[in-house]
């Protein structure tokens, strides 16, 4: 039999099957691993290969920008070891178990290129990426392509995340990955700038700060594209992947590293602060979740800064109180709790307003007005929500009584929707 007029085969056949158009018969999770730092970056693509017929091909990381696909030669190690799993010669699909790319083996060509991907990957964590590979099979000129998609990407370099012992909060107009961002002080010397990306939801969310900055702050904070309540009782949220870059004064990438934090949804949809000379009072208002209940009803101790920032630098900020307490949980539309000097703490990253406990909350109500920007932090471990708005006690009560029902039946409309929602999707 011959095929396509070129290729002969011998016997008959009652059934013919292209097998080869199946881009992800021919692997078994391929994944992306990679190291930016200079010279010494790589891509590394590995995977469980299946049994496909593929002979001495050509072999592509491709990568796609808008609708345009771009693609890297990836040479063969050769010589190669007889132990060498990697991608080399004379080929075997079934013993190949990565590609590897290497910046200090590759011409300056390549070299361009790879630098090029690396710009593209900044700008968009989700671009597809996918192996490719060209070939001819035996007694045939027709070239047959085959590719398989990258579903998992990791780094090399994993220092600075470990260190940061950090979870993934969601609440419903921030994202925070809270942890101790004085790591970035120690896991890599020369550091002037962390640029962060987190992919949550589908959607990518950046940041950019002075390494003096973040040390500082308790969380990397992304503030969301829009509000949305509905996602702390959504089922099928993702998880969180964050990317970390780390650079030299000089622009120069020092270090990336990537990782997948589970999203700890929030227990709270809102809080609202109120400042006296005597007290800092909270209205908080609760996901009426039997996941939340069950948290809270373990004594969780929560920390609370009050904070007021008196220019635009961040760093002008000083830590007016620090509250820790154990935090009450109601399940019901709202509830407010109340702190005084006895709940106090001096323990804060941030420079504290000289005084006792009366003075600095007099210093806070008193400059509250003049302030650049007030901020309230509450955290925990199964929540960290912050608010750059809170209220000293003048408050006409007819106002906080028409917000706190706006609030509370903006919450039962979101609950409504969800579950209607669900039930359609049912």
């Amino acid at each position: 039999m011959l095929l396509q007029e070129q290729l002969e085969v011998p016997g008959q056949f009652s059934l013919i099957t292209n097998t080869l158009v199946n881009t992800s018969n021919c692997w078994s999770d391929l994944s992306l691993n990679y190291s930016r730092n200079g010279k010494t970056s790589y891509l590394n693509l590995s995977g469980t290969p299946n049994d496909c017929l593929i002979n001495d091909p050509k072999i592509f990381i491709q990568y796609q920008v808008n609708s345009t696909w771009n693609s890297i030669p990836i040479a063969p190690l050769d010589p190669a070891p007889a132990d060498y799993e990697g991608y080399k010669l004379p080929f075997v699909h079934l013993s190949t178990k990565f590609y590897r790319l290497n910046f200090s083996d590759s011409t300056a060509e390549i070299q361009t290129q790879i630098d090029t991907f690396f710009t593209e990957f900044t700008t968009d964590r989700q671009m597809q990426i996918r192996l490719s590979m060209h070939f001819t099979q035996p007694g045939s000129s027709l070239e047959q392509q085959i590719f398989s998609y990258i579903r998992n990407i990791s780094s090399q370099s994993m220092e600075c995340n470990t260190q940061l012992e950090a979870f993934g909060a969601v609440s419903p107009d921030t994202l925070v990955i809270a942890g101790d961002l004085t790591a970035f002080n120690r896991c890599q010397v020369g550091t002037a700038f962390v640029n962060s990306s987190a992919i949550f939801m589908y959607q990518q969310n950046n940041d950019h700060r002075p390494i003096n900055v973040i040390a500082s702050m308790g969380g990397i904070l992304f503030v969301l594209p829009s509000k949305n309540e509905s996602v702390l009782i959504d089922p099928s949220v993702t998880d969180i992947i964050l990317f970390i870059t780390l650079i030299k004064e000089d622009g120069t990438i020092l270090r990336e590293e990537v990782k997948y934090y589970k999203a700890v949804l929030s227990c709270f949809y809102n809080f609202l602060t109120l400042v006296s000379y005597t007290d800092t009072c909270l209205i908080f208002f609760p996901v009426q979740s039997e996941r939340c209940v069950e948290l809270y009803s373990h004594k969780v101790k929560t920390r609370i800064q009050q904070i007021l920032q008196p220019t635009a630098a961040s760093s002008s900020r000083l830590v007016h109180q620090v509250y820790e307490f154990v935090m009450p949980f109601e399940s019901v539309n709202y509830f407010k709790t109340c702190l005084k000097g006895q709940n106090t703490t001096r323990d804060s990253t941030f420079e504290f307003y000289p005084g006792d406990f009366p003075q600095r909350q007099v210093g806070f109500v008193d400059n509250l007005a003049s302030s650049f920007q007030p901020l309230i932090i509450i955290n925990n471990d199964q929540d960290y929500k912050f608010a750059y708005l809170c209220s000293n006690n003048t408050f006409q009560n007819v106002l906080l009584i028409l917000l706190l029902t706006f609030l509370a039946v903006a919450v039962v409309l979101v609950i409504a929707v969800t579950v209607i929602t669900v039930k359609m999707h049912q």
